[in-house]
């Protein structure tokens, strides 16, 4: 009886500690401090794994609507050069299917990258020795903030982009033709911009508090640390609209 109960004690607790996937994912919008206190007793990669995935996914969905609604137009081929040989070679490595598959990859990359970045921000900052597990367990509850700023732009760039955009290419001098990522026409509009702000600070907020939960840091050295990583973030997006 006693072995029993035991059993039957245990499996209570095993079903209590499980989390279903939707109330996993709602978990760091309702309780950001319960994903990150969780992690510091029991690391769990999959929040981190599902924010990975939604993002990059999210990023894969936009580069699709892009290449499908591309076409480039080459002039001034040099002599000897097929024009349906540099159309097709076009079509293969700007078409929708590769431009969708290498958005993936890059998003996961990026997602690994900037988790531990985090993690070295915040040994750097000071913090307590952490398993670069924990680190990314709660990076997650963070990282899946991004999705909804990606999900933003997804449905942004199905409204303003036209259904057919033509790049013509110059082959006598590359160069002159802006033939970049048509996806920033609506990264560089206000409403764009304005969702970049408000996840900025909302992935300021939690990461402030990933560093006090997590790396022992305190309030300030928490905030600076986070602010750092956020400023991080947006380095490349101006860089590509300055040069765009």
């Amino acid at each position: 009886m006693a072995a029993d109960g035991l059993s039957l004690e245990i499996r209570e607790v095993d079903r209590a500690e499980g989390i279903g996937l939707i109330e996993y994912l709602l978990s760091p919008v309702k309780d950001p401090w319960s994903v990150f206190r969780k992690a510091t007793r029991r690391p769990s990669l999959r929040l981190f794994l599902l924010a990975a995935l939604i993002v990059s996914a999210m990023g894969a969905a936009g580069g699709v609507i892009s290449a499908s609604r591309t076409e480039y137009r080459f002039v001034n081929l040099p002599e000897g050069v097929d024009p349906a040989q540099i159309q097709a070679a076009a079509r293969v490595f700007s078409g929708p299917a590769f431009v969708g598959a290498t958005s993936f990859v890059s998003g996961m990359v990026v997602a690994l990258l900037a988790g531990g970045l985090a993690h070295v921000v915040a040994r750097l900052a000071g913090g307590e020795p952490v398993n670069l597990s924990t680190t990314l367990t709660c990076f997650g509850a963070v990282y899946l903030t991004e999705g909804v700023k990606s999900l933003i732009d997804v449905v942004g760039l199905l409204q303003t982009l036209p259904g057919r955009i033509v790049i013509t290419i110059d082959l006598a001098n590359p160069y002159s033709a802006r033939a970049g990522d048509v996806a920033k026409q609506f990264q560089a509009t206000p409403v764009s911009l304005a969702m970049s702000g408000l996840v900025a600070v909302w992935q300021w907020f939690l990461l402030t508090e990933l560093m006090r939960t997590v790396f022992g840091l305190g309030r300030g050295e928490s905030a600076a640390a986070a602010a750092v990583l956020v400023l991080l973030k947006f380095i490349p997006l101006f860089a590509d609209l300055a040069l765009w």
